[in-house]
């Protein structure tokens, strides 16, 4: 219901471009040859027409290796994403590391003081153009120069007030300046859907299933120990964190959230664990296979392991949590 409200009251902004803008130094696209400028025509053979349907399939094969179609100058080529090892969405995102065309260079939102950016001169509003005489074309292609050159001095070039202005800036030993930037507003072209209400439910339905799918595929990487425990599952303090940060941006993203928690709680919870009703329906299955019902006492014994399996699961993952503030 809320995916589908989401849907009908919001509907879908999509970026109708498939060039890329940026693509990052440290990611699988650099080092398989992509450059900015090439256009994605076709994932997996499915051809593809606005940014948004590349990020959804790529995520949709995180953890296989996945063959893309890029056209350079009119002319196609093909590579194959080696990304079976990836753990998760957001390591896959990074080994992705393409941005689309449209992005303007990132403007400073606040300076840190006694910062390498506060030394430098820079100051809020400030529009950072160039690094090292690089185009500085998104916050991405910024964090990626500034990153790179951790403890070295570069040459920095910004916007202030419409007057070109430059100076240089030695990033700390983490790869930071010290700036909190802006959202950088897309200025390329761009389709808004609005959907009508037998609309919105086939939309509705299809978000619902995707992450059904998705949480699934991590549960197994998990179970197969391809994907660590601490980056696929979060514990209370983790949701809190998520939940803060979703309502800041206002209560439809808010309510996707709470949408998104309730389909993973529900899916946990018929996983055939003791003391859930996964496991009290596993019980049931057991007894009408045999025939029979099972003794008062399994099932006690049953349900205490269950019961020792959730508390050490609660444990860990708040520990997780702590650890990972």
């Amino acid at each position: 219901f809320i995916f589908s409200a989401h849907d009908y009251a919001i509907g879908e902004k999509l970026h109708t471009t498939t060039t890329v803008g940026y693509v990052e130094s440290t990611s699988l696209s650099h080092q398989l040859g992509v450059i900015p400028g090439d256009k994605i025509v076709a994932i997996e053979n499915k051809p593809v027409t606005n940014w948004e349907t590349i990020d959804h399939a790529m995520l949709e094969n995180v953890g296989r290796d996945v063959s893309m179609t890029f056209e350079r100058n009119g002319q196609p080529f093909s590579v194959i994403y080696r990304t079976a090892n990836v753990s998760s969405p957001d390591d896959l995102e990074k080994a992705f590391g393409l941005s689309p065309n449209g992005f303007g260079p990132p403007k400073i939102n606040s300076v840190l003081a006694v910062s390498p950016a506060d030394n430098a001169g820079l100051k809020a509003s400030d529009v950072i153009t160039h690094i090292n005489e690089d185009s500085i074309v998104s916050a991405i292609s910024l964090i990626d120069h500034v990153s790179a050159n951790a403890s070295k001095p570069i040459a920095i070039e910004w916007i202030r007030s419409g007057k070109e202005m430059r100076g240089t800036v030695t990033p700390d030993a983490t790869g930071k300046i010290g700036v909190e930037l802006s959202p950088t507003e897309y200025s390329g072209p761009t389709t808004q859907i609005k959907y009508n209400i037998p609309q919105a439910l086939g939309a509705g339905w299809h978000d619902l299933t995707s992450s059904v799918v998705l949480t699934f595929r991590m549960l197994g990487m998990v179970i197969a120990g391809k994907t660590p425990v601490s980056k696929a599952l979060g514990g209370p303090v983790k949701i809190a964190q998520m939940a803060s940060q979703s309502a800041a941006s206002g209560f439809a993203t808010f309510a996707v959230f709470m949408a998104l928690l309730s389909m993973s709680l529900a899916l946990i919870n018929i996983l055939p664990i003791p003391a859930l009703d996964g496991g009290h329906l596993l019980i049931i299955l057991i007894e009408a296979a045999i025939g029979h019902e099972l003794s008062q006492r399994f099932k006690l014994g049953f349900q205490k392991v269950g019961i020792a399996l959730l508390l050490f699961l609660m444990v860990f993952m708040v520990i997780n949590d702590i650890r990972g503030l």
